[in-house]
């Protein structure tokens, strides 16, 4: 584990590496650099099935906004548990304007997701 000097050391060179960008695209960045971390992680770990797709974990009649438009879902599915979801409305607002849903229809999205693929794991 780093000590706390090598920390903050490491920690302004990722901020200065995404320092000129535009929040969401550093948002994004980091992100993905965390799944990659994780999937690394994940290599010396036994294998978990895959999770469902979106399809299979948000199955129901209601369509939230967030599902009709798959820019905004594969948004906040490339930053989700990265941010909170103030963040997310927020940076969501500033990338879509007026296609943005509300804050709690992305909380209810998020959680319904959460929901969802918590009842599938608990079938298998």
């Amino acid at each position: 584990m780093l000590n706390a000097a090598e920390l903050v050391r490491r920690r302004n060179q990722v901020l200065g590496a995404i320092d000129n960008m535009a929040l969401v695209d550093a948002m994004a960045v980091m992100g993905a650099a965390m799944r990659e971390l994780a999937e690394q992680a994940s290599m010396s770990t036994p294998v978990r099935p895959a999770p469902p797709s979106v399809e299979l974990i948000l199955e129901g009649n209601t369509r939230f906004r967030v599902e009709r438009d798959p820019e905004i879902r594969d948004f906040i599915h490339s930053v989700r548990g990265c941010v909170t979801v103030d963040q997310l409305a927020e940076v969501c607002q500033e990338r879509f304007g007026p296609r943005c849903p509300s804050r709690s229809a992305i909380h209810r999205y998020v959680q319904r997701l959460k929901f969802r693929q918590n009842q599938k794991e608990q079938d298998a």
